[in-house]
């Protein structure tokens, strides 16, 4: 069994046994302090709603600071799902969600659409 700290789901050996935290969710001061990222996932059906996004509130759990700021999906019967079980905007059009989602570069400026879309389709 080896040692790693990158095995998705089951924290390392040294937060269960000496650090006492078995579900690897115990406050993580590194991980905390790391720049925030938000997220605009373009494509939100049956495989990011079972895969991406569960995936992304994971993150959050162990104190990534991720946030999923909107979704866009052409299937109207993901729309209430988004929006009430991962608290984050629908949108029909993608080319919508991206111009009215604020995405911002480390000097606080506003990117132009197509780095943002560059952004957000990394991830989709």
């Amino acid at each position: 069994m080896g040692t790693s700290d990158d095995t998705y789901g089951h924290p390392p050996l040294q937060k269960i046994f000496e650090q006492g935290d078995v579900y690897g969710v115990a406050y993580d001061e590194a991980r905390a302090a790391r720049k925030p990222v938000r997220l605009c996932l373009i494509g939100a059906g049956g495989v990011a709603q079972s895969k991406y996004i569960p995936a992304i509130m994971r993150l959050k759990t162990i104190w990534e600071p991720v946030e999923l700021a909107a979704a866009a999906s052409l299937d109207e019967r993901s729309e209430l799902r988004i929006e009430k079980m991962y608290g984050c905007s629908w949108y029909r059009d993608y080319s919508q969600m991206l111009s009215r989602e604020s995405t911002l570069d480390t000097e606080g400026n506003t990117r132009s659409r197509n780095r943002a879309l560059a952004s957000c389709a990394t991830f989709a």
